[in-house]
């Protein structure tokens, strides 16, 4: 628990310096939001400002960079980004989750941690994990990545196959790609790929009714070169090896991601309540307040559970990926809250909340994707049992 720990400090001038910055710039963009989620484009002109603010170097240790923030910061300011334009904080904080995980465990080379860092901080550059296929979908059980790294020579390797769901696929310019090794070793490994060459193409197969912003298309990689140097990682496929392994650095920022979709609802619903029409009755007045106080409590609940698990993470010496019964819960206690609070909030503001374009309606789509993001409901329930029964073997 965060209480007596000094993990969480309520007031921190660094920590509300970054949420801020969130705010304000989603806040200065967020008249172009729809017309991006129409189109389902990258919010290039806000993610522009928020590399130019350092918001994509949050977490970078001061050494290599000027961040140092810790995952409560930066989930805090996920939310409030997210209160604008989820779709960019969604980006974003995939982005946030490599840079992130890498500096909670620190698991890659010093060489390697410099050079990436400095392209994050000195050429803006964006990361994101693929794992994702078009033909098997989200790795898992005995399903093997049809993407493959083959020889071509020594210390020399050719990427061979497709990405699905990839998040902001047109922008990301370092990709950290999950595949098989095709020489026989019946490994598996992670690469790292820039996806400025030749061999990389975008397929634009994203048109979902929700987070349409994020461009998650299907990306190619048609011989697409890697060097040994750039196996991140290699090891012998299992099922516990199946998919590449969830940190919290993943699970909370997405999971913040909700928590700021509900908040703008809640801002629309308590707007919508304090107009005329819900003093003419005093059953619809009853009604409107039962539903923003059920509103505010989910809200409070979430955003404690969040800055809780993303404390505790913080003060988390853990050696390997994983996530806790505490982080399970967070995602799974906010994603399901503010899919709950973005339909009492409709039901507050009532048939016009879903005028194609507004906030309300986009935020009732773009809430929906929560209970996809791994983990899903099925897997933190489990993980969450799992737990208690073992707690009393």
């Amino acid at each position: 628990m965060i209480a007596g720990s000094g993990l969480f400090r309520p007031q921190d001038q660094h920590r509300d310096a970054l949420v801020a910055t969130a705010r304000g710039l989603g806040e200065r963009h967020a008249a172009a939001v729809a017309t991006h989620d129409r189109d389902a484009t990258v919010h290039r002109a806000l993610i522009d400002d928020l590399c130019a603010a350092g918001y994509h170097a949050a977490p970078i240790d001061r050494r290599y960079g000027v961040g140092s923030h810790r995952l409560a910061d930066i989930v805090l300011a996920q939310a409030a980004l997210a209160e604008y334009d989820p779709a960019t904080a969604l980006g974003i904080g995939m982005h946030l989750m490599v840079v992130g995980t890498e500096c909670w465990l620190g698991t890659w080379p010093e060489w390697r941690r410099r050079d990436v860092f400095g392209r994050v901080t000195k050429n803006n550059a964006i990361l994101n994990v693929f794992a994702t296929e078009p033909a098997i979908g989200s790795p898992q059980g005995d399903a093997r990545p049809q993407t493959l790294l083959r020889p071509t020579g020594e210390n020399s390797w050719a990427l061979h196959g497709a990405k699905s769901f990839s998040t902001f696929a047109p922008i990301v310019s370092d990709a950290i790609v999950y595949c098989s090794v095709d020489d026989g070793s019946g490994d598996v490994a992670r690469v790292l790929v820039r996806t400025n060459h030749s061999t990389v193409a975008v397929e634009h197969t994203w048109d979902p009714i929700g987070m349409r912003a994020t461009a998650s298309h299907t990306l190619h990689f048609a011989g697409t070169p890697v060097a040994t140097a750039d196996v991140i990682a290699r090891f012998p496929f299992s099922r516990r090896a199946s998919r590449p392994a969830m940190t919290p650095w993943f699970a909370l920022p997405v999971a913040a991601v909700y928590l700021g979709i509900a908040r703008a609802a809640r801002d629309e619903a308590v707007a919508a309540a304090s107009r005329p029409r819900y003093s003419q009755t005093e059953i619809a007045a009853s009604e409107a307040r039962h539903l923003i106080a059920d509103i505010e409590r989910r809200l409070h609940v979430a955003e404690a559970i969040l800055v809780n698990a993303a404390a505790t993470a913080d003060g988390d010496r853990r050696t390997s990926p994983g996530l806790s019964p505490l982080e399970a819960a967070a995602k799974l206690e906010v994603t399901q809250s503010a899919i709950a609070i973005v339909d009492a909030a409709v039901r507050i503001v009532g048939g016009r909340s879903l005028a194609r374009g507004s906030r309300l309606e986009r935020a009732w789509r773009d809430v929906r994707s929560g209970s996809v993001h791994p983990p899903t409901d099925a897997v933190a329930n489990n993980l969450l049992a799992d737990s208690a029964l073992a707690s009393h073997n």
